[in-house]
């Protein structure tokens, strides 16, 4: 795999730790890999297709990581803590955390039918066998706190080389939830509210009434109103609530995760 761009999602993206999760992955690769920060699982997910839709124009050979730390005892549901899995879509290798909602909306948008899910220990003891890392290595990775930083980059590029790496293939839609219709990100510094709503979606929510428009330009000015955002994948795009000239979310007094059904 010739690898073109490398993409991290994650919430741990303080100046330290994303600077280091970048370094480490200059090390390993050469690539200076492109940090987006979330601040929750569902942001994550719609940072994710973002991504996925950006890389694709060339053809989107390259590698995803997304890190989201679980919440709600989301993290109970697993014996070991949320683990990660990896998923191919297109030629893009994306290798993310399994819990919550940070792979709802690939769900949603039919990007993917099956998963491999890895389990940290199996995998260090299997690249330990092959070589490809040090036994003092593989310990420190099995017990490390900031696993995006030690697994993440060395196990994405492993299956990027095509190492048969052990993970456990599951379904798609057995494992991950269905994404809620809601905010999933406030377009700063604008307002408006990106939204996990698409176009044939907008009569289930609350907002059922708002005038529709496809094109910001095309909404009257200080109306609330749906309009076809930039945010989505390919031909699906997700709608957004903005209000011509001011700020949708101050409007509504909503942030990211607001639900919109009724």
């Amino acid at each position: 795999m010739k690898i073109q761009f490398f993409g991290i999602v994650t919430d741990c993206d303080c100046r330290n730790a994303a600077g280091r999760q970048s370094l480490r992955v200059q090390s390993l690769c050469g690539l200076l890999p492109q940090v987006i920060g979330a601040r929750n699982d569902l942001e994550a997910a719609g940072h994710i297709v973002d991504a996925l839709d950006a890389a694709r124009c060339n053809g989107g050979e390259g590698i995803l990581l997304a890190n989201v730390a679980p919440r709600n005892g989301l993290r109970e549901k697993w014996p070991n803590g949320t683990p990660f899995c990896y998923i191919y879509i297109g030629k893009t290798l994306l290798v993310s955390t399994v819990a919550g909602q940070t792979l709802s909306l690939v769900k949603k948008l039919q990007l993917a039918e099956t998963m491999h899910v890895l389990d940290i220990p199996t995998v260090m003891k299997w690249a330990v066998k092959k070589r490809l890392i040090s036994s003092s290595e593989a310990e420190n990775v099995t017990t490390t706190q900031f696993r995006s930083y030690e697994f993440l980059p060395r196990v994405a590029l492993w299956i990027a080389a095509r190492w048969k790496v052990p993970g456990q293939k599951m379904q798609v839609r057995d494992v991950v939830p269905d994404a809620p219709l809601a905010v999933w990100y406030v377009d700063d510094p604008f307002g408006n509210c990106k939204t996990t709503v698409l176009k044939g979606e907008r009569n289930l929510t609350r907002f059922a009434d708002l005038d529709f428009s496809e094109q910001l330009a095309d909404v009257t000015p200080k109306n609330l109103s749906w309009v076809v955002g930039s945010s989505g994948f390919g031909t699906h795009r997700w709608l957004e609530l903005v209000v011509n000239g001011e700020s949708a979310a101050k409007r509504l007094s909503v942030e990211s995760e607001n639900l919109l059904t009724r």
